[in-house]
């Protein structure tokens, strides 16, 4: 079977009563229609049986709200538990993930999201994500778009999935945040860029983990408040603003945040090769959002992957496990501290027999730190 994760439709539309300024749901779904559990249950069962492996309850604005439409519009924890667990039956060994969820509806109805989240994590796959669309940390900019949420409802649902999804699976979280910003908003000014920075900067400051943060410019749509909006204004998105600050998360949330989520050390499994650019190959693994992983060597089949170093969005590694007796030079070329005068040093003078070999040539701090990693003779 291709290497494809499904997409499973949760239902349409959206469940609250009003709607984003640039949202496309009303306009072309409306009110939220959740699909039945039966009616997920039967493809999911058709799809594991053709070979699928891979699946994502994606298409839906909102997890947490899936089947609140046969509730009086309040989030239902044991349809959700319906749905995880049989999902789970029926694909035993399947990556099973998320996307989308709504940060204020899950301040809104704590108890029966927390619940729902709970029930998330014991059938999921680690290295899940539950997109929230923020969109903005300016308060300006949320009521004049029409957002729903706040500042502080978002740092507390962040915490509150980090408190739950952090614990990790094979050196993996099993479901994190994920953070979508928009600019060319109603009533975005300089000021705006700087409070989704600061707020970004709290997020990891207060040691919470974020998966990944997309910085987007705003699609306008026919039909929307937005594209009414813009059709009557004259209105231009400071676009040397948004590059600065864009770089500027980059740099110093993103990169931070990605040492944290994938500590030197973690091995992911399975990483899927997609392409090859110079010495490197490139792949990720099946799933939401999935890290874009470099690697030396040429691979066509799937291989485990050790993580020794770390970029703004990808990491790079070396194919594991990992033998100091059996490693390319490219491969210790890429572990910090190595270099190519000590990889060579060590292509020289191997076969080792134990470590205090290794430690004759490269020292005691180089060697401690191939251990650490997770190195073999």
């Amino acid at each position: 079977f291709p290497f494809i994760i499904c997409e499973m439709e949760l239902s349409k539309g959206c469940e609250r009563s009003s709607y984003c300024s640039f949202c496309t749901e009303p306009v072309l779904r409306g009110k939220l229609r959740s699909r039945s559990v039966k009616g997920v249950l039967r493809e999911m069962k058709e799809l594991y049986k053709e070979g699928c492996r891979a699946f994502r309850f994606g298409r839906t604005a909102n997890i947490f709200a899936y089947g609140s439409d046969w509730n009086h519009w309040k989030p239902c924890p044991s349809v959700l538990e319906e749905l995880f667990s049989e999902a789970r039956k029926i694909a035993p060994d399947a990556i099973i993930h998320n996307d989308n969820a709504n940060p204020s509806y899950m301040i809104e109805y704590r108890r029966e999201t927390v619940k729902i989240l709970e029930t998330i994590v014991r059938y999921n796959t680690e290295g899940d994500i539950l997109s929230f669309g923020v969109e903005s940390f300016d308060e300006k900019v949320l009521k004049r778009n029409n957002i729903g949420s706040s500042p502080e409802d978002v740092l507390e649902a962040v915490k509150i999935v980090n408190e739950i999804g952090g614990v990790r699976v094979n050196g993996v979280p099993k479901i994190l945040p994920g953070i979508n910003l928009l600019y060319g908003l109603i009533g975005e000014s300089p000021e705006t860029y700087r409070k989704n920075y600061e707020y970004l900067k709290k997020i990891l400051d207060k040691g919470y983990l974020v998966r990944r943060i997309n910085i987007r410019q705003v699609m306008i749509f026919p039909g929307t408040p937005l594209h009414r909006y813009y059709s009557m204004r004259r209105f231009r998105m400071n676009k040397s603003l948004f590059k600065k600050w864009r770089e500027k998360i980059r740099e110093e949330i993103d990169r931070p945040m990605l040492k944290k989520v994938f500590p030197v050390g973690t091995v992911l499994k399975r990483v899927i090769p997609e392409y090859k650019k110079g010495k490197l190959t490139f792949g990720r693994q099946l799933g939401t959002y999935p890290i874009l992983i470099g690697f030396p060597g040429s691979f066509e089949k799937p291989v485990d992957v050790l993580i020794v170093n770390h970029g703004r969005r990808s990491i790079t590694g070396i194919r594991y496990p990992a033998s100091i007796n059996s490693m390319t030079v490219e491969e210790l070329e890429m572990i910090p501290g190595i270099g190519k005068n000590l990889s060579r040093k060590i292509i020289l003078e191997r076969p080792f027999k134990d470590w205090k070999d290794v430690e004759k040539v490269l020292g005691s701090n180089s060697t401690s730190h191939l251990k650490d990693l997770g190195i073999t003779l």
